[in-house]
């Protein structure tokens, strides 16, 4: 490790008076900080909120200090309003920013920065580091996030859909597999938005019971996804903006629990996507998103609804009728597509290649596209789409205008 830097300089964190208050449970004296030395970086924060954009509704970003001192003075101020400090004690100090205040500091100062200093006790010497500084956005955030919890790993365990308020830590559950049947725990597994508006989504169920539930306004259906030509269910789902058709993949999914080496694996053996009209209660397809030859899968409607981006790969060979997959699926490598489409009609135009997987030697998977349907972000990795066990996932977006994309360093990590 390199050494740190200091300088003698004198700091002070004005208006703090000598009283005693409770942190973590344990009784701390809050001394003024007199001379202190500088620290010529920044702290070591986790989560690491520096340089960042803040939303300005966004509930406060609290964080844990692991810096291995004994206490900390946590100092927050924009241009305008109250400062706001916080004390905190221990090696790994948990900072907790009391949110009525955070709320009227980042309400009041839109489009400025915030700035966050740090001062750190050693034994009996105090420390101030060099200050976080993030810029609060003008436009706030949706105001609630849906996911699903898994309550360990097994083949199904309980899992619920959750709500979660943006503006707050309050949560709800929407949907838990316990309710659902009392022989045994059925899956939850993609649920989605149209257009990101709660009046009209989607979640779907596998096991005992499995189908499609519809919320559209107040009325809540349940569909079977399967035909004849899908026996199994649907599932990836994009909504067309237009809120009546539903894209789907449909696939014969395979998982491996390797005891060296990466521990799950999960493949497709085949492929194909289907769309769903909820008015007609229909389900279609069309060659170039159903190509025997090859696998689609993870559908996503451009904003306007005139074209449909997926992924697509060679199906993998049979042997004497049976599929090879014996480390054949590190070979699976899916190019980015995209077909136009004529909601009027329903016609299909010709596939057409965005990144295919030999200019990149890597699989390019979920496409998610900006509002104004400029940027693609998506996922690059070694093999295969299923990202979510796969550290060697990096974040990666594409300017459509030009096809030319970049991976996301700020955004990407050792995680997957």
């Amino acid at each position: 490790m390199r050494n740190v830097l200091q300088k003698s300089l004198s700091y002070s964190l004005a208006g703090i008076a000598a009283v005693a208050i409770i942190a973590g449970g344990i009784m701390i004296k809050n001394e003024k900080i007199g001379p202190c030395s500088a620290v010529e970086r920044l702290p070591v924060i986790d989560p690491d909120y520096a340089g960042i954009v803040i939303p300005p509704n966004i509930a406060p970003l609290n964080f844990t200090i692991r810096e291995g001192a004994s206490r900390y003075r946590i100092k927050i101020y924009a241009a305008t309003g109250d400062t706001i400090r916080v004390n905190a004690v221990g090696p790994a100090a948990v900072v907790n920013i009391p949110i009525r205040k955070w709320k009227r500091l980042l309400q009041s100062n839109r489009g400025k920065i915030l700035t966050i200093d740090i001062y750190a006790k050693h034994r009996t010497a105090w420390r101030r580091f060099t200050s976080i500084t993030n810029r609060i956005a003008r436009e706030p955030i949706d105001g609630y996030l849906v996911y699903r919890i898994i309550f360990g790993y097994k083949s199904i365990p309980e899992m619920e859909i959750r709500q979660r308020e943006i503006g707050s830590f309050n949560e709800k559950t929407v949907l838990n597999n316990r309710t659902l049947s009392t022989r045994s725990l059925a899956c939850i597994n993609c649920h989605a938005f149209c257009s990101g508006k709660p009046d009209r989504m989607i979640i779907h169920l596998r096991g005992e019971g499995q189908g499609m539930l519809l919320a559209a306004g107040k009325k809540i259906v349940k569909i079977d996804t399967r035909s004849d030509f899908n026996r199994g269910p649907a599932s990836y789902a994009s909504w067309h903006p237009g809120g009546d058709l539903l894209a789907f993949a449909v696939m014969n999914v395979t998982q491996a629990l390797h005891s060296v080496g990466d521990p799950r694996v999960v493949f497709d053996e085949t492929s194909d996507l289907i769309i769903y009209n909820i008015k007609s209660n229909l389900i279609s397809t069309n060659p170039s998103i159903a190509d025997t030859l090859r696998m689609e899968t993870l559908p996503e409607w451009s904003p306007d609804g005139r074209r449909l981006y997926f992924c697509s790969a060679p199906r993998p060979e049979k042997i004497d009728g049976a599929f090879f997959i014996d480390l054949k699926y590190r070979d699976i490598k899916y190019d980015l597509m995209r077909i136009p489409f004529d909601i009027r009609t329903g016609a299909w135009g010709a596939p057409e290649t965005v990144l295919s997987a030999r200019e990149t030697g890597m699989s390019n998977v979920h496409p998610k596209l900006s509002p104004d349907g400029r940027y693609l972000l998506f996922i690059m990795m070694p093999y295969s789409y299923f990202a979510v066990y796969d550290d060697s996932s990096d974040l990666c977006l594409m300017d459509l205008s030009t096809r030319k994309y970049r991976r996301l360093d700020a955004a990407n990590s050792g995680y997957a």
